[in-house]
């Protein structure tokens, strides 16, 4: 009985340990997409051009459009951010455009991203700061992207040209002389030769169409029917009008426009000049004018309907704009005479008028930002004036600018509201309200645009005088630094996981030390690199050795004025860095060498094996290190690009370094160990630190890490981490994010 007894009891062990064995399985295997196990480090075999980065150097190529005749475009700002900066986006990087308004870069993000949020900032003053966001894909390693804002304000000539010529699209075409033209419905006329006479529609649904392509005259319109009838003057065409009043005709203009002896736009009827336009009188009834060129009225303008002005209207004489009429400019008018304006008029580009100025009762006048309206002198001896009696409302934010060379009078049926910088020299004759507190006098600058003339001066701060407006620049009275950057972002520490047994494998955990790490790059408005804060955070030592731990900056320690904030924790008194006085190791030519930690052993209390076990206490982690390396001179940006060389130091072994794949050692490496036991360095082909499968010894992940427990190879806990590795990184980038499948938790140390 005994026997049998013992029997069962050792059959049920082994029935219970199979259950458990079998749960324990499955749930560390939750929500895996394969029942395939993952292959393992040890026979895991990539190609050689890998070289296990999560990140990626991309280049970066941002301009910002402007105005040729813009002289002194504003400089932009342009940061660059890891996803929406107005949801979880954190920034990467800052820095100011050139004079062309071009910024170009080289940034490091990680291989995963593939898109980048950009922000174009600009300013008009201290208080007003625009930001236009765009969503820039990143395609073969570039972020490129054109914006085509060149100022915060209105500055191009608008419209569509859409001029059919007389090649084709014609049904009929005339090209001898005749004194009479007669276009029916459906209708498309070209007229290619000299032609004076009367033009006859008979347009019942409105697709009579006359398009002139010489040089003509016409002196009489017939319209026949109901429909709407068209002429364009194509761009090899001139059309002369004697007299005309528009009635059921439109007529557009991609040539030479003329209009002798008074020119009338009745109610309705639209008239589009895409080229050069001339009338003696301009009277608008109840109809449209929408000039995108240019457009010279010798006399008046009598504006009962609506003007639309986006390029330049010149007036000779006065503009009356009417009660319940419209004027929108968009870009410049210049009058030579008065304006008397009852209606409704925006500006938001520069009007100017060399003459008299009334804003009437019941008037109507809104000024957009950075929009100028001028009264101007016409003579020396005869100064303008302006006398506002109605409305004039100015924008929220910016200002909108009155600048008056003689009288301004300012009378109790005015209101003027919101930001307005009114500019008079000689101060304000009349004044019969209370002025709100939004009104500034010669206070704004506008800067040059295609359609409006520098005005003002600069009111933007600059305390350092460095090119960067205060309100933009990070350190507003130092004019050697203006920027912050950060990798791999601003909110995020990378990680650094190590294998201190080169040249042997090891056991493919990578968590022989594991630290944290964050740069902050302060850089200047040359956008070079004047300091670097290195914060690291070691996390978990698996090793049995004193190992240490450094980075090298791939620069001469003769460009580096001071390093503060290195830490050397002495084991037993050795150190085995030697450190200069600036705080750098000494014996280095081409690298600066930042001695981080002396002795991970001593950094941890004289302790090995540190939280790499789940069932042991967790060792709190320490404050951060934090080492401020500060250069003597500036550092092009693009020689210094995170996480530089990085490297363990074995066993207080000053000459045995283990870098990154492919990372150079530093001088004071023996050089010998390449190509000894599991290593398969190259020199001669810049093959470092790889194993004969081409696996490294340390990886960079560019958030802060789950590592695995110790003695637990990293594919085993990473379930995509194979798939990542054999497929050159083109497959699961993400494969170190908390993802559905992604993960066998049990083999992930679980304390933080």
């Amino acid at each position: 009985m005994r026997g049998k007894n013992k029997f069962r009891v050792i059959l049920t062990i082994v029935g219970l340990s199979a259950i458990i064995f079998f749960f324990n399985a499955c749930r560390s295997n939750e929500g895996q997409n394969s029942s395939m196990a993952p292959t393992s480090s040890s026979t895991l075999i990539v190609n050689t051009p890998f070289n296990f980065e999560t990140m990626q150097n991309v280049d970066i190529s941002i301009q910002v459009q402007f105005q040729s005749s813009e002289t002194r475009p504003t400089p932009h700002v342009i940061k660059i951010y890891d996803n929406n900066p107005g949801t979880t986006g954190q920034l990467i990087t800052s820095g100011i455009s050139d004079p062309s308004l071009l910024y170009t870069a080289v940034l490091r993000i990680p291989a995963r991203l593939d898109t980048v949020w950009v922000d174009n900032i600009t300013v008009l003053t201290d208080s007003t700061v625009f930001h236009n966001y765009k969503a820039v894909p990143i395609v073969a390693k570039k972020i490129n992207y054109s914006f085509t804002m060149m100022s915060p304000v209105i500055t191009s000539k608008a419209g569509s040209i859409n001029d059919p010529g007389c090649s084709s699209g014609c049904t009929r075409t005339i090209s001898t002389k005749v004194s009479t033209i007669q276009i029916n419905d459906n209708e498309q006329v070209c007229l290619t030769t000299h032609f004076n006479g009367t033009v006859v529609f008979n347009s019942s649904n409105g697709t009579a169409k006359l398009v002139v392509c010489g040089s003509d005259t016409i002196s009489n319109i017939t319209v026949n029917g109901n429909g709407i009838s068209n002429i364009i003057v194509s761009n090899s065409g001139t059309l002369t009008l004697r007299n005309i009043t528009l009635s059921k005709v439109n007529i557009t203009n991609y040539g030479n426009f003329i209009a002798s002896s008074g020119f009338n736009v009745l109610k309705d009827m639209v008239f589009s000049n895409y080229g050069y336009a001339l009338a003696d009188v301009l009277t608008v009834t109840n109809g449209t004018v929408n000039n995108y060129s240019t457009f010279n009225v010798t006399r008046e303008i009598d504006n009962s309907g609506t003007i639309l002005n986006s390029n330049l209207l010149q007036v000779a004489g006065v503009i009356v704009n009417n009660v319940s009429a419209s004027i929108n400019n968009d870009c410049k008018i210049n009058i030579m005479g008065d304006f008397q304006h009852y209606g409704n008029f925006s500006n938001k580009g520069y009007m100017v008028v060399s003459g008299n100025v009334q804003f009437n009762i019941g008037s109507k006048t809104t000024l957009y930002a950075q929009s100028n309206f001028e009264v101007a002198s016409p003579s020396p001896q005869v100064k303008g004036q302006i006398a506002i009696n109605g409305d004039v409302t100015g924008p929220i934010l910016g200002s909108g600018k009155i600048t008056i060379d003689g009288r301004t009078d300012i009378f109790s049926t005015a209101r003027l509201f919101n930001q307005i910088d009114i500019c008079d020299l000689n101060g304000i004759s009349t004044l019969q309200i209370t002025l709100p507190s939004t009104v500034t006098f010669c206070k704004s600058f506008i800067p040059a645009t295609y359609c409006t003339p520098e005005s003002g001066k600069s009111i933007i701060l600059d305390q350092d005088s460095d090119g960067v407006p205060d309100v933009l620049d990070d350190f507003p009275k130092d004019p050697d630094r203006a920027f912050t950057s950060y990798y791999p972002n601003k909110g995020t520490f990378a990680t650094l996981c190590f294998s201190d047994l080169w040249p042997y494998k090891g056991d493919g955990a990578m968590n022989s030390f594991v630290v944290g790490f964050q740069y902050k790059i302060i850089t200047n408005s040359k956008n070079q690199i004047l300091d670097i804060y290195g914060t690291f955070r070691p996390r978990a030592e698996a090793a049995a050795f004193d190992n240490a731990f450094a980075v090298a900056l791939p620069v001469s320690p003769s460009l580096v004025q001071n390093i503060e904030g290195i830490k050397t924790y002495p084991q037993g008194g050795k150190n085995i860095f030697k450190v200069a006085s600036q705080g750098f190791e000494s014996g280095h030519l081409n690298n600066t060498v930042l001695p981080v930690i002396n002795s991970v052993y001593n950094y941890y209390n004289a302790h090995y094996k540190v939280n790499v076990w789940p069932m042991e206490t967790f060792y709190p982690l320490s404050a951060d290190i934090i080492i401020h390396v500060q250069f003597a001179t500036p550092i092009t940006s693009s020689q210094l690009i995170p996480p530089y060389n990085p490297f363990l130091i074995h066993n207080s072994n000053r000459n045995y370094e283990v870098h990154l794949i492919d990372h150079l050692p530093t001088e004071l490496m023996d050089t010998k160990l390449f190509g000894t036991v599991d290593d398969r360095s190259d020199i001669s082909k810049g093959l470092y630190y790889r194993t004969v499968n081409n696996l490294p010894w340390v990886i960079e992940i560019p958030v802060s890490f789950d590592y695995p427990n110790a003695q637990t190879e990293i594919s085993a806990a990473y379930l995509k981490y194979s798939e990542w590795a054999q497929s050159g990184g083109t497959k699961s980038k993400d494969w170190y994010l908390n993802k559905a499948g992604y993960r066998n938790t049990s083999n992930i140390y679980p304390n933080k």
